[in-house]
């Protein structure tokens, strides 16, 4: 799968149907920034707008990940491809996911640090304590954030 091929076959398939990259954005309710990132092969086309895309276009997803048309070549069966690529987008957002417990966590850790002391040294300790507590609450709040996002974005991925 190439980036730069499958960007060259949007730019030439959305030519072929005389559209601008800001009507193809239109009618995918995408930025045309993100068509052109697209086409200059900087990004691949999310999943949420892969079938759209393909049906604006009058391809295949199997032509899309190919870049180039399919000469009765039909390896891939249509429902599996979008499976698979559903399948990678549960993935990345796992991961993410995980990326939010981890800050969480360390949320925790720095918490506890803050509160356990050295009472020998209390100008040190209160300095790093207050530097503690601050990184807890931006990272407590990075790690909920994350989390939201990442359920919104499954909810997004489930619904297709």
């Amino acid at each position: 799968m190439n980036q730069i091929n499958i960007g060259k076959f949007i730019a030439a398939k959305r030519k072929e149907k005389n559209l601008t990259q800001e009507q193809l954005a239109d009618k995918l309710m995408v930025s045309n920034k993100t068509v052109s990132k697209w086409e200059r092969g900087k990004c691949m086309p999310d999943y949420s707008v892969v079938e759209a895309l393909c049906s604006e276009l009058d391809i295949t997803v199997a032509e899309l990940l190919n870049g180039a048309s399919n000469k009765k070549d039909d390896r891939f069966n249509e429902a599996y491809v979008m499976e698979i690529i559903k399948d990678v987008e549960k993935l990345k957002n796992e991961r993410i996911a995980i990326y939010g417990i981890l800050l969480i966590l360390l949320g925790m850790i720095l918490y506890l640090l803050a509160c356990v002391g050295n009472a020998n040294d209390t100008i040190t300790y209160a300095v790093l304590s207050k530097v503690c507590i601050s990184l807890f609450a931006v990272s407590e709040i990075a790690g909920v954030a994350t989390l939201i996002w990442t359920t919104i974005r499954a909810r997004r991925i489930n619904k297709k």
